[in-house]
C-alpha cells in the first residue's frame, strides 16, 4: 500500500493525456502485480514446509488457488484506486479499460515471477525474473512492436491483438506454474 502512496509523489498523476495515463499505469501501477504475487508459494519453496503441506487432507492446489485469488481481487484494487486517484487529479483517459489492462499487466507480472520461482525454488528468481522483464519493456529493449512486449496499450490506444495475447499470456503461466506445483508436490 505503502508503494501507491509513493506513486504520485515520484511521478506525478495530475492533468495526463492518454499516453502519459498509460505510461504512469504500465510503469508504476502494473509493477503491484510483482510485489504481490510472487511472494505467494514463498514459504513452501523451502522442502520441509512443503512436505508438511502435501501430506495434509487439505489440496495443497486448493490453498494456492484461493490464495492467486485474493492476489487477484489486491491487485484489481490497488491499480483501480490508482487509476480513480489520477482520474480524480484531472487524468483524461478511458478508466475501465486503462485500468482493466493495467490488471491484466500486473498479472502476467506477477504470474511471471510466481511461475519463475516456483522452477528456481527461490522468491528471488521470481522477482529478479518479472523486474528484468519490466526493465527491458521500459529500457526498450523489448520495444512496443515486438510480440514480447504484452502491455496493452501503445500510443494512448489499448490494442486488441495485444490484450488477447497478454490474455493468453496470462493463462498459460497460471497453467504452467499450476503444473510445476503438481510436479513439485509429486517428488516429494
Amino acid at each position: 500500500m505503502g508503494y501507491l502512496l509513493l506513486i504520485p509523489m515520484i511521478r506525478g498523476i495530475s492533468n495526463l493525456n492518454a499516453v502519459q495515463s498509460a505510461q504512469c499505469l504500465a510503469q508504476s501501477g502494473a509493477f503491484i502485480g510483482i510485489l504481490i504475487m510472487v511472494p505467494i508459494t514463498e514459504h513452501e519453496l523451502a522442502s520441509g514446509i512443503r512436505d508438511i503441506l502435501c501430506t495434509k487432507s487439505w489440496p495443497y492446489a486448493k490453498s494456492i488457488l484461493i490464495r492467486l485469488t485474493c492476489g487477484f481481487l489486491l491487485v484489481s484494487l490497488f491499480i483501480f484506486a490508482l487509476t480513480f486517484a489520477m482520474r480524480a487529479n484531472g487524468s483524461s483517459f478511458p478508466l475501465p479499460l486503462f485500468g482493466g489492462a493495467t490488471v491484466l499487466y500486473a498479472l502476467f507480472l506477477g504470474l511471471l515471477g510466481l511461475f519463475t520461482a516456483q522452477l528456481g525454488g527461490t522468491a528471488a528468481a521470481g522477482y529478479l525474473a518479472a523486474a528484468g522483464y519490466w526493465s527491458f519493456c521500459h529500457l526498450q529493449i523489448i520495444w512496443e512492436s515486438s510480440c514480447l512486449y504484452f502491455f496493452p496499450i501503445v500510443e494512448g490506444e489499448l490494442s486488441p491483438l495485444k490484450t488477447v495475447s497478454l490474455l493468453a499470456a496470462d493463462l498459460l503461466l497460471l497453467l504452467f506454474f499450476f503444473v510445476t506445483v503438481r510436479r513439485s508436490r509429486d517428488t516429494f
